[in-house]
C-alpha cells in the first residue's frame, strides 16, 4: 500500500488526525515525488478534504481548499491561495517591468513604498476556478474568504510602471 493510500485511510476515518493526513498527502502530491497517484486514492482524499471544509476552523479552511485542488491535479496554487485568503502578504513580479510587488489585504505596493488599491473581481463575472472557490466559500458562510477570492481574482496596478495585472494570473 502506498503512503498516499495510508493517508487516505486515515482521512476516511475522520477525527483529529484527518486534517493532518490530508495536509500530508497534499504535500506529497504537490512535491512531485514519485509517489503512485491512483485515481481512486486521489478521489478519496479530495472527498475527505471537501467533507471537512464546512466545519473547519478559519485557520485550516484555505489549506483544505488548496489540498482539494492538489488532489484534483491543480497543484500550482500551493501556498499562494492560503496566503491570499489568510490576509498575509505575498510577493509577485510585475509582468511588465519585473518590479517586486507586495500584495497585502487590499493594496499593491512596490519596493519604494508606493501603493495602489486592488480592484476586486465582480462576483457576477467570475468564471472557472475563481467562480468555484468563491461559490464554495459563500456556500460555507465564509464571507471573509469569499472577499479574499474577489481580491485574488481581481486586478492590481503596478505603482512603478502603471501596468494593469490580474493578480491570480501573476501568482501562477
Amino acid at each position: 500500500m502506498t503512503d498516499l493510500a495510508l493517508l487516505a485511510e486515515a482521512a476516511d476515518r475522520g477525527g483529529p488526525q484527518a486534517i493532518d493526513a490530508i495536509m500530508r498527502a497534499a504535500a506529497v502530491v504537490v512535491s512531485g515525488k514519485d509517489e503512485v497517484r491512483e485515481a481512486g486514492v486521489m478521489s478519496r482524499l479530495c472527498t475527505a478534504a471537501n467533507r471537512l471544509l464546512p466545519d473547519s476552523t478559519d485557520a485550516y479552511y484555505p489549506y483544505l481548499l488548496e489540498c482539494a485542488l492538489a488532489f484534483e491535479g491543480v497543484g500550482y496554487w500551493a501556498d499562494d491561495l492560503a496566503w491570499a485568503v489568510a490576509g498575509e502578504e505575498y510577493c509577485l513580479p510585475c509582468p511588465a517591468c519585473r518590479t517586486e510587488l507586495v500584495i497585502y489585504d487590499d493594496t499593491c505596493t512596490d519596493e519604494t513604498g508606493a501603493s495602489r488599491p486592488l480592484v476586486p473581481a465582480d462576483p457576477a463575472r467570475l468564471t472557472g476556478i475563481g467562480r468555484r472557490l468563491y461559490d464554495t466559500a459563500t456556500g460555507h458562510d465564509r464571507d471573509h474568504v469569499a472577499q479574499a477570492f474577489l481580491r485574488l481574482f481581481g486586478r492590481a496596478t503596478c505603482p512603478a510602471c502603471e501596468a494593469d495585472l490580474t493578480i491570480a494570473e501573476a501568482v501562477l
